[in-house]
């Protein structure tokens, strides 16, 4: 596997992050609200304050849950205040397909690490670019695995976030939502900067890549 991508755990167990923190393979963990509800987390700020400790100084992205800008806002400044290697994850639009991208551009200015997730099209890519100039440190996740169920080529939108960001070393493209062993091979090829997996599918990748196929 190249070494030049970075792996983050996508999870919300409290024990497989401190588990997976000590590993060198994982650069760093993403959560989201929907893993937190599966793992049965009922208080997301002491979840959050343990996780960013277990994730032994790696960085952890975690997901405002409100759904209005300024609750957006407030949430934000909390999350943010867990430690030092936290990213506030920040939908582009809400439910109802508003834009959040102000919002961000207001949260970087003020030196807040954030990850602009659930990124689908390209006119999102440069709206985030343009979002995030004043960002000290950002990520920037495409939804690659949600594209290619809706049948288009996930690398042609990740490839594009590539050539945007690539002028600013400050903002990492994310290949998000990976579903087989082969996305971290697209993933590679057109260089993005990190690839989330569960930890099931590191696992996989860990027994099977590069496996001879005669001998599978």
């Amino acid at each position: 596997m190249n070494k030049g991508i970075h792996i983050y755990l996508d999870g919300a167990d409290l024990k497989l992050i401190t588990k997976w923190a000590k590993h060198p393979a994982i650069s760093g963990f993403t959560t989201n609200p929907s893993l937190l509800k599966a793992a049965g987390v009922t208080n997301y700020a002491e979840f959050g304050r343990l996780a960013t400790a277990a994730a032994l100084g790696k960085p952890i992205s975690f997901e405002v849950v409100a759904d209005s800008i300024g609750d957006m806002n407030s949430q934000a400044r909390i999350i943010n205040k867990w430690g030092p290697n936290v990213f506030v994850k920040i939908p582009i639009t809400n439910a109802i397909g508003v834009s959040t991208l102000p919002l961000v551009t207001r949260l970087a200015e003020d030196g807040i690490k954030v990850n602009v997730t659930a990124v689908f099209t390209t006119m999102q890519i440069y709206e985030s670019m343009r979002a995030l100039i004043h960002a000290d440190d950002a990520i920037v996740s495409i939804f690659a695995g949600r594209i290619a169920d809706t049948g288009c080529e996930p690398e042609e939108f990740v490839a594009d976030a590539v050539r945007v960001f690539r002028t600013n070393p400050r903002i990492r493209v994310l290949w998000a939502s990976a579903r087989e062993v082969y996305n971290v091979r697209q993933a590679v090829r057109v260089d993005a900067d990190i690839i989330t997996m569960t930890p099931a599918l590191f696992d996989k990748v860990a027994q099977c890549w590069g496996k001879d196929l005669t001998e599978y």
